[in-house]
């Protein structure tokens, strides 16, 4: 073949076609080569060290969680009784009892259970009007109608007092529905706050919000429920009453953003168009 070739030199080469036609054999040296592929096994070796050291930093780095959805672990530990303290704001409705007493120079106990119709019989008194009422306005109506009765409610100063409470309270049928462990009907104590009932029905899942929960009360929505001020501990920002066939509405989580750094709870954080970097970094604990 290398005789060939040099023919064809001296003789000129007739044409490029020729020579790009034909092999070329290359003289490399066997010490050159093992020289290069150990060049390259230990750029290679190099980059899978500092890979491994990655991956092992990595490992060390807690995975960031989604802030507040380990607050429904404390279900198991929650107390759901049916005689909880009733709110001022709580309207009485049939079923629920009153306690009326009276003391001093006139003396009287009732236990009445309100009617179909939201009225209870008092002796001496006659009927009173009490469904429909919250508890602080029908506080305020039996002194009036009790102090028709007996003056000496009304003297000054007064010589009769007069105590008023809620007793037993019936249970509601409300409905708890979407992103929840446990969607579906549940018979509750009216006086149970909406954390609670989302406790008792297994807590919201990671896809659900907790800062955009719907109260929905014949077919229309009448309160919102952000619960990242209880799970911080700041407290609920204002108190929503429950009534009978209402439903609790867990929607999707919105937006999120990841809070890292000099905090007590990095995590990402669900975000309201309301939000700031200020009142992030708060539910965030800043350090």
């Amino acid at each position: 073949v290398d005789q060939q070739a040099n023919e064809i030199v001296k003789k000129g080469i007739e044409s490029e076609k020729d020579l790009t036609e034909r092999p070329v054999r290359l003289l490399i040296d066997p010490g050159d080569m093992t020289k290069y592929y150990n060049e390259k096994m230990n750029v290679i070796k190099k980059d899978l060290e500092q890979l491994n050291q990655l991956l092992i930093s990595a490992d060390s780095i807690p995975p960031l969680a989604h802030f507040g959805y380990n607050y429904f672990s404390l279900r198991d530990s929650i107390q759901f009784i049916d005689n909880a303290n009733v709110s001022s704001n709580y309207i009485l409705g049939y079923g629920d009892e009153v306690i009326i007493s009276i003391w001093g120079q006139a003396e009287q106990h009732e236990r009445q259970t309100l009617e179909r119709d939201g009225t209870v019989f008092i002796q001496n008194v006659g009927l009173l009007y009490l469904g429909g009422k919250t508890q602080s306005q029908a506080k305020s109506y039996i002194l009036e109608r009790f102090g028709k009765v007996y003056a000496t409610l009304n003297s000054d100063p007064p010589l009769t007092y007069l105590e008023c409470s809620i007793g037993k309270i019936k249970n509601i049928n409300i409905t708890v529905s979407g992103h929840v462990q446990f969607p579906g009907n549940y018979v509750v104590n009216p006086s149970i706050s909406i954390s609670n009932i989302l406790i008792l029905s297994g807590g919201i899942t990671e896809i659900g919000t907790l800062r955009n929960i719907f109260l929905q009360r014949a077919d229309v929505f009448v309160d919102t429920l952000d619960l990242y001020p209880l799970i911080t501990g700041v407290g609920l920002t204002k108190q929503v009453n429950i009534s009978e066939s209402d439903i609790i509405v867990v929607p999707a989580r919105g937006k999120s953003v990841a809070v890292t750094g000099d905090v007590l709870n990095p995590a990402y954080f669900e975000v309201k168009s309301e939000d700031t970097i200020l009142s992030l970094l708060q539910y965030a604990g800043v350090g």
